[in-house]
């Protein structure tokens, strides 16, 4: 059997993030092409990072909706800065009696214009 050091163990855990989001962002890139075409590899993967982190407090862990999740923080500027979309999206995220898949999915088909996501 390997035994690893803690410090072995903390590189390989390091690396796995790193790769899982690179990977996630190499797949946000495919999916939603108009949102990302001016953002930088490293940036992208930055803010990546930070959806998958703040996910987690939301139960969103699964990787479409940590892509869909994403997505918000991508949008234009004059939607993501809109009281009125803002407010509800705080709210339908943080409903807990309905999975992610239904808050995002009730976020997209209800809040969030279908021409912002192309």
């Amino acid at each position: 059997m390997i035994k690893l050091r803690p410090e072995q163990m903390e590189k390989l855990e390091a690396d796995y993030r790193k790769r899982r989001r690179k990977a996630l962002w190499d797949k946000f890139k495919d999916t939603y092409p108009e949102l990302c075409k001016d953002v930088a590899d490293e940036q992208g993967i930055e803010i990546i990072s930070g959806c998958v982190d703040d996910g987690k407090a939301l139960d969103i862990t699964d990787d479409e909706d940590i892509l869909r999740f994403s997505a918000l923080a991508f949008l234009p500027k004059d939607i993501r800065h809109d009281d009125w979309v803002c407010s509800m999206i705080i709210r339908i995220l943080h409903k807990e009696n309905i999975s992610a898949e239904e808050r995002l999915s009730f976020i997209f088909d209800n809040v969030i214009d279908s021409q912002c996501i192309s």
